[in-house]
């Protein structure tokens, strides 16, 4: 689905939100979102180990 994506919309960001370490191949990307006082930031995430 993600390649469809990529090939048909080329310049669109997909955010997509998952918990399972398998997920991590399928992106190029990990980021948090954590909030700070009133705010929330997005952080790079630090890349998963293989486990």
């Amino acid at each position: 689905m993600y390649k469809l994506i990529e090939t048909r919309l080329p310049d669109t960001t997909v955010v997509s939100i998952g918990h399972r370490g398998t997920l991590h191949a399928f992106h190029r990307r990990n980021v948090t979102l954590q909030k700070s006082r009133d705010r929330y930031e997005l952080t790079e995430a630090e890349p998963a180990t293989a486990g």
